[in-house]
């Protein structure tokens, strides 16, 4: 079972408090989050102890993005007793990217508790991302798919950045919103695919 405080720690001298959160195309740093975020959510879905340490340690960590990758793990584990640490995130961090990743992360939990705290979250939010964090989170009309959790850690580490810019894209087959399957090698040669990757669900 991989260990909550060593990848806290790991992650801790990957991304350093004053990374940007976004860069270039040549940057490959996005992989050492994937890698964190499947070893936490690993570490969850395996013991309550380290969904605990990732509310109680996670949440608090000096590192600024410790704190967002930790919120965005509580909301793929669905850590229901992570809502109070997480209204606390969305309500006092100083910085956008923990606080907007509560937001989504308490929307994935959408318990009448998470969704509470966004309602009142959002008339004290002055951040315009973060509020259209809570806005989103607030819109769900589901929880999280089930299968998220276990599908994470499953992710092979050989895979990651298996697309390249100018190369024609791995297949794969993903549902629709309608949860029809479509396979993107169907489109080949017929028309371009455009990927959209709805906001807020990681």
């Amino acid at each position: 079972m991989p260990d909550v405080s060593k990848t806290l720690e790991w992650f801790s001298s990957q991304w350093l408090p004053d990374r940007r959160d976004y860069r270039g195309p040549e940057d490959s740093s996005w992989k050492s989050y994937a890698t964190a975020l499947r070893e936490l959510v690993a570490a969850g879905r395996d013991s309550k102890e380290s969904s605990a340490e990732l509310t109680g340690t996670g949440l608090a960590h000096a590192n600024r993005q410790v704190r967002a990758i930790s919120a965005r793990a509580l909301g793929f584990l669905r850590a229901e007793p992570a809502v109070p640490a997480l209204t606390k995130t969305l309500t006092t961090d100083e910085w956008e990217t923990p606080r907007l990743l509560a937001a989504d992360s308490l929307g994935m939990i959408f318990t009448e508790q998470a969704m509470a705290s966004l309602d009142r979250a959002k008339a004290s939010e002055k951040n315009r991302d973060v509020k259209l964090h809570i806005d989103i989170a607030l819109r769900r009309d589901s929880v999280l798919e089930p299968g998220a959790a276990a599908d994470l850690p499953a992710i092979d580490e050989a895979h990651l950045g298996a697309a390249e810019v100018g190369a024609s894209a791995p297949d794969f087959t993903l549902p629709e919103p309608g949860k029809k399957p479509v396979t993107l090698s169907r489109y080949r040669g017929e028309r371009g695919v455009a990927l959209f990757f709805f906001y807020g669900d990681g």
